[in-house]
């Protein structure tokens, strides 16, 4: 049994066919078929029955296939161990993150860097979660920085903050405590929004209609940080994920009820895993512990269902 048939079967049971999986692991599609005939052949069972439209797990083959996921997350924690053990000194590292978490990836970059200055980095912000998933499957960024939520084959996933949508508003000396609104009184507020159409436009739209609500829209913009400006402005409030306005001064943070909860994290490709994407998730966690260690959550695994 070697890992490489371990990778095979992983990814296969992701895309649920043997070609895709081929293509994930830069393998050719026969040399993955070999692989997994040959492991299916020494443990004397059939992990994937073969189907006109790809493969499914067997009944036996999804136990292997469980206990291959766990040996891989291992030879990532030792990787990591080790890489602490001899150093990251050099090396590259691409990140991908979701254009509203920047002012976050930035603080995170700071931090590792710190750690690593001969370690180069190139940072991406895509507007959308599934561009930083594309981004960090297709191979062009080594790790992201996004929602976790839904399910993507090949990729694995590290919860580091549930977060939730908050209501930001110009602070003022009178300034009342925090508050919390209800969707209603959101309803209430002119709010700065992202451009009609847009993908976060969309599903904040969803989250209105699920309340039997409408938006009331001041401002049109694209921009996060051109939203979050007018907002400072108080030229209306505009509507953020909390891990994207953490810190952020000069705004009344509003929690909203009840509570659209997201998990942040980071993920990346599931196999040939470079040691700074190991040594990257080490500040990361060490952020969010550092400064909301009530919210502070870590969970590991491939990506979920």
């Amino acid at each position: 049994m070697e890992v490489q048939q371990l990778r095979c079967i992983v990814a296969v049971a992701d895309y649920a066919h043997f070609t895709r999986a081929a293509q994930s692991l830069h393998l050719t599609q026969p040399a993955l078929s070999n692989a997994i005939a040959k492991l299916e052949k020494e443990l004397e069972l059939k992990i994937f029955v073969r189907t006109p439209r790809g493969a499914e797990v067997s009944v036996d083959g999804a136990r292997v296939v469980d206990s291959a996921r766990r040996v891989l997350h291992s030879l990532g924690e030792l990787n990591s161990v080790v890489d602490s053990i001899k150093g990251v000194t050099t090396g590259a590292l691409r990140i991908a993150t979701r254009r509203t978490f920047m002012r976050t990836t930035t603080e995170l970059v700071r931090r590792f860097h710190e750690k690593y200055p001969l370690v180069s980095i190139d940072v991406t912000d895509p507007m959308t979660d599934e561009e930083v998933f594309d981004a960090v499957d297709q191979g062009k960024c080594d790790v992201g920085f996004c929602r976790i939520g839904g399910r993507l084959p090949g990729l694995d996933f590290q919860v580091l903050y549930e977060s939730e949508l908050v209501v930001l508003s110009a602070a003022t000396a009178d300034d009342c405590p925090p508050r919390v609104l209800s969707w209603p009184d959101v309803a209430e507020l002119e709010l700065i929004a992202p451009s009609a159409g847009s993908p976060v436009r969309v599903g904040l739209e969803r989250i209105f209609i699920e309340q039997s609500l409408q938006m009331k829209v001041c401002i049109e913009s694209e921009n996060f940080e051109s939203r979050v400006d007018m907002a400072r402005m108080g030229l209306g409030s505009t509507i953020a994920d909390r891990v994207s306005v953490l810190g952020l001064p000069g705004f009344r943070i509003d929690s909203i009820n009840p509570p659209i909860p997201t998990k942040i994290g980071v993920i990346n490709r599931s196999h040939s895993v470079p040691p700074t994407v190991h040594a990257f998730k080490s500040p990361a966690r060490e952020y969010f512990t550092d400064n909301f260690p009530q919210v502070a959550q870590f969970e590991l695994g491939a990506r979920p269902a």
